[in-house]
């Protein structure tokens, strides 16, 4: 797949437009394991692929993570509302003991906790919650191992309507 990574971003744009294309495929994991992932591939206006850690992401405030703790939750992470393309909460936790920009995501009624933003990326989206931006989430990509259960979950969190403009997009969001 070709990709906009090591091209010059493109500045930050009102409306956002790319395509979302459902694809499934499996690969050996780090301990040889066959790991198999169903979710979408992003593609930009001329069909390039869009990686996920591509600064253009950042520019037009989209973000894509892997969510931190899912091997903590594996009994909750099995249900429908971890499909790929499923919506999701996001809830501040700024009196968390161990991260006071820790940002925890939930199911889209906030009722089941099923991981957190990585540690990397929280302060930045901790920030922007505060600050009254109203973003979103929803699961990019669900990652089953050999048993076909899911082990982990990568979500693309994004402002409100940001996706109004794109082809693809799950029906729900």
């Amino acid at each position: 797949m070709q990709s906009l990574r090591g091209r010059t971003s493109p500045p930050p744009q009102t409306s956002i437009s790319f395509r979302f294309d459902q694809a499934e495929y499996e690969f050996d994991g780090d301990r040889g394991e066959k790991v198999k992932g169903v979710g979408f591939h992003l593609h930009g206006e001329h069909g390039l692929g869009i990686h996920h850690d591509d600064p253009w992401l950042a520019d037009v405030g989209l973000c894509i993570v892997k969510v931190a703790g899912t091997s903590y939750r594996l009994g909750v992470i099995q249900g429908d509302d971890c499909a790929a393309g499923q919506p999701l909460a996001l809830k501040p936790e700024p009196a968390n003991k161990f991260d006071r920009d820790a940002v925890a995501i939930y199911d889209s009624r906030g009722r089941t906790q099923f991981g957190y933003v990585p540690a990397d990326r929280s302060a930045e989206i901790a920030k922007r919650l505060s600050q009254g931006e109203n973003l979103r989430a929803f699961v990019l990509w669900e990652w089953r191992g050999q048993n076909l259960k899911r082990s982990g979950l990568t979500v693309l969190i994004y402002p409100l309507g940001a996706l109004s403009a794109c082809e693809g997009v799950p029906p729900d969001l």
